[in-house]
């Protein structure tokens, strides 16, 4: 497990420079969300997010992976078939909570991901993207006589927040990209 106190950062695998910056992973997750791209384009845009290469392999793909979460070997939790968050469509959240925390302005600043990944991981609940998330989350109580407006209240919000697409895993997108060639 990465310690970001202790540990360098990857920088590089296999003697290919790492495209480290945060906005590359951000890109390959709009990226996944392209309908448009065929899967070949997906998969050849993918190695162009973190090389400066066209092509893959599985050991790329599996280290890509690793290091989209931030040196976690295992996957998130994918129980629940109910999205809380996503890279892209809270966007306009995370750039919101950067400022508010920490005063970083992530249009005009460059870091590696897993730093980034770090201070996203310490935003405390008080941002809206933690209201957001918090939202989405709540499960709906049973309407009784006392409830019955905060129960309507909560729907709606989880119907304006909702995100709308398939659940995935990080290293099964890149896998699926991986198997379409």
């Amino acid at each position: 497990m990465y310690n970001p106190l202790l540990d360098d950062l990857p920088l590089d695998f296999e003697g290919l420079k790492l495209k480290t910056d945060f906005r590359q992973v951000l890109k390959f997750f709009r990226l996944q969300d392209d309908t448009e791209l065929e899967q070949i384009e997906k998969y050849e845009l993918t190695a162009m997010c973190f090389f400066d290469t066209p092509y893959l392999t599985q050991k790329m793909v599996d280290f890509i992976g690793w290091y989209i979460r931030g040196g976690e070997d295992t996957q998130e939790d994918t129980s629940s078939s109910e999205i809380v968050f996503d890279w892209n469509i809270d966007s306009y959240l995370i750039f919101a909570a950067f400022q508010q925390v920490y005063n970083i302005d992530l249009t005009e600043y460059h870091m590696h991901w897993w730093k980034f990944l770090a201070l996203y991981k310490g935003l405390p609940n008080d941002t809206r993207l933690a209201d957001v998330i918090k939202t989405r989350a709540m499960p709906i109580p049973k309407t009784d006589k006392y409830n019955q407006s905060y129960v309507k209240n909560l729907i709606d919000l989880k119907k304006y927040y909702a995100i709308n697409k398939q659940k995935t895993e990080v290293g099964s997108q890149v896998q699926d990209l991986f198997g379409a060639i």
